[in-house]
């Protein structure tokens, strides 16, 4: 039995003392599933983190990813999540990922609204920032519900 400690896990990952399924093994992510649709990812440490993930060392992850099947049946013990020969322990580490945006955000400073490097998305950002908005930064806005704040 291999025991893996997880280097991070976010506050917001679903409790991992539930059932879950394997949904995905990926060279940089190992997603586990709950019935109700909540998702676990087991990330390799350096290739990004989310919400709902937990952070491995490089070294274990490829081990895990390598040692797994493909058709495991994760299992909870009390240790944390057992997959195959290895058990992932509960973490010990976690972080809050929520970004609260600052009290009074500050306008961006007239000398960079003057650049004329492209944004790469619409040209020079006094053009993407200006009057009428693009059309795909409108699309945007109302995905959000106008949260958008794009000036």
């Amino acid at each position: 039995m291999t025991i893996i400690h997880p280097l991070l896990a976010s506050r917001s990952a679903p409790n991992y003392r539930q059932s879950w399924r394997l949904a995905g093994v990926w060279r940089r992510a190992i997603n586990l599933m709950t019935e109700s649709g909540e998702l676990l990812t087991l990330h390799r440490q350096g290739s990004g983190f989310g919400p709902g993930g937990w952070v491995l060392r490089r070294a274990q992850f490829d081990a895990l990813c390598g040692g797994l099947c493909g058709n495991e049946r994760p299992q909870v013990v009390a240790q944390g999540i057992r997959l195959g020969r290895f058990t992932v322990k509960q973490p010990q580490r976690y972080c809050l990922l929520r970004i609260t945006p600052p009290a009074h955000p500050q306008p961006l400073a007239v000398a960079w609204m003057q650049r004329a490097e492209e944004t790469g998305l619409f040209g020079p950002l006094a053009l993407a920032a200006s009057d009428p908005l693009p059309a795909e930064l409108r699309q945007f806005s109302s995905l959000f519900s106008g949260r958008a704040q794009w000036r």
